[in-house]
């Protein structure tokens, strides 16, 4: 019995992310695609993800408008930063950052990315952190602390930059 032909495949190409490619059913022309990510579990499964959309005729990239830039939803931006977090660095740091950014959030309440970004709140949030505003007990913190809190936020709004 012979085996299906396989519609996704990962291809590695030195010194870059893995690549994902198909041929895409609407044109017949062969997709690349980066899967942006090293590890070949991970865009193994991303593959898998793409075959089952294509199998089910639905379309492989987004294709909705979404805003992007200063007006993003930070709601939105937290989802892809997870996403995308997740997959590049280890579990306990991912989840680290994400506590951290949790908590920015709360303190900041941001709606959009200029919100976050906006010097007044990152001031606001960075004076409320040394407070001890966001936990139960009130203390006092460290600056190193703080500063940890402050630089994750920062990155974040660097990435969401890129």
């Amino acid at each position: 019995m012979a085996r299906p032909r396989k519609l996704v495949y990962v291809a590695e190409i030195k010194n870059r992310p893995l690549q994902i490619r198909y041929k895409d059913p609407a044109t017949g022309k062969t997709v690349h695609m980066s899967s942006g990510i090293t590890d070949q579990a991970e865009a193994e499964k991303m593959a898998k993800n793409i075959e089952a959309k294509l199998t089910l005729n639905m379309p492989v990239k987004d294709t909705s408008t979404k805003v992007t830039g200063p007006l993003m939803a930070w709601a939105d931006f937290r989802r892809e930063y997870t996403e995308r977090r997740t997959m590049l660095i280890r579990e306990k740091i991912a989840v680290d950052a994400e506590n951290r950014l949790d908590i920015a959030k709360r303190i900041a309440r941001p709606r959009t990315l200029e919100d976050m970004s906006d010097r007044e709140n990152l001031c606001r949030l960075q004076s409320r952190l040394f407070a001890g505003n966001f936990i139960r007990s009130r203390r006092l913190r460290a600056s190193a602390t703080v500063n940890n809190y402050v630089v994750v936020v920062i990155a974040a709004l660097n990435r969401a930059a890129k």
